[in-house]
């Protein structure tokens, strides 16, 4: 009886741990909620999602073709940094990530933060654009506009833009070939 029991336990333990994180599937445009909110002329959402905060669990977003997330980040003077961040899932493709900001108050001082894309770090200054290049698989994000160095409330506006890179054509041509010669090839055995 005890053996039942113990493996049962180990079966629904093995379950458990073999389940996927819950992703959340976006595509088109995306807006992030709360913090400053969303930039002006940003065009009207097909998706609005909660705040990407440190307050809340850092969500896993699986992308599913071409998509723009816009979203706002706030960070208060008493250095409790306020940081956005979340998890990319591209899947096995392969995505183009381009990242945008600008100050919302637009202060003399500006912002000093930093965007941190699968542990890589790019400074950023008040008005700032990065190529961040191609990735698949899963890419996390953290946001922070004013990187501890800068005191006062900063807010700043963030885009990134997440294009699909497309097969080459050469490859679909090379795909279909092999298809066609499997055809035949089991013709030729039957």
């Amino acid at each position: 009886m005890t053996n039942k029991i113990l493996s049962l336990t180990a079966a629904a333990t093995a379950l458990c741990l073999a389940l996927p994180a819950s992703a959340a599937t976006i595509s088109g445009v995306v807006w992030e909620g709360g913090g400053p909110g969303i930039a002006g002329g940003a065009p009207a959402p097909d998706q609005v999602l909660g705040d990407f905060n440190e307050m809340v669990d850092d969500p896993l977003l699986e992308v599913v073709g071409d998509t723009t997330i816009y979203g706002g980040v706030t960070s208060a003077a008493n250095f409790d940094l306020y940081t956005d961040a979340f998890t990319l899932d591209l899947g096995s493709s392969y995505y183009e990530l381009d990242f945008s900001w600008y100050d919302a108050e637009v202060t003399s001082n500006g912002l000093d933060g930093q965007i941190v894309v699968g542990g890589v770090s790019y400074s950023l200054g008040a008005i700032d654009s990065v190529d961040l290049g191609a990735f698949t698989g899963q890419v996390t994000f953290i946001i922070d506009p004013t990187d501890g160095a800068i005191g006062g409330r900063e807010d700043a506006f963030w885009t990134l833009e997440i294009a699909a890179v497309p097969v080459p054509a050469a490859g679909l041509l090379l795909l279909t070939a092999l298809g066609g010669l499997g055809i035949a090839r089991r013709r030729k055995s039957a």
